[in-house]
């Protein structure tokens, strides 16, 4: 018969990218590379406060949690997806008096905190 195309084995979601950190993710994504043959990872919130990015407005960029999830991809020779979803809360006005209601996904509900709102100022979106 015809053989069916393993279409899983491209790419896999994995959630937000902060699991990236933690050594039993990584220990579970090389078991699913060795045994299943993952080629690619997508993953949210590349961006978001819990990576560290971004810790306050005009703080210099830290890209040590994002650097520890990409070099491990790397090192699996895994191909990521990155989606730029959510919006560090450095970049939005928002919670404070005067200011909108604080906008996040999955109806703020859980401890899961990814900001969907758009940056007070597009440029320093564009310079991130």
């Amino acid at each position: 018969g015809t053989p069916f195309p393993h279409y899983w084995k491209r790419c896999v979601g994995s959630g937000h990218m902060l699991l990236g950190t933690r050594e039993d993710w990584r220990t579970h994504l090389k078991l699913a590379v060795e045994e299943l043959g993952f080629q690619g990872i997508r993953g949210h919130g590349i961006l978001d406060d819990d990576m560290s990015v971004l810790p306050k407005r005009g703080a210099d960029y830290e890209f040590y949690n994002v650097d520890q999830v990409l070099d491990y991809l790397k090192l699996l020779n895994v191909k990521p997806v990155v989606e730029l979803s959510f919006m560090p809360r450095a970049l939005v006005s928002c919670g404070q008096p005067g200011q909108p209601t604080c906008g996040y996904a999955f109806n703020n509900n859980g401890g899961y905190k990814g900001l969907i709102m758009p940056p007070d100022n597009f440029g320093d979106w564009y310079e991130l």
